[in-house]
């Protein structure tokens, strides 16, 4: 489910090795990964 536009989600701001902000709609997170669990419990909090 791609945005219409390319606002950043206040909630999430994710930063690679670099530290560049990662567009959240080409984040790739690994099942498992505690991250992932973490991202799942703020979107569900945030909907």
């Amino acid at each position: 489910m791609k945005r219409k536009n390319k606002q950043w989600d206040p909630v999430i701001v994710v930063l690679n090795e670099k530290g560049e902000v990662v567009d959240p709609d080409e984040l790739v997170i690994p099942m498992g990964h505690s991250f992932y669990n973490t991202l799942q419990i703020i979107q569900g909090a945030a909907s």
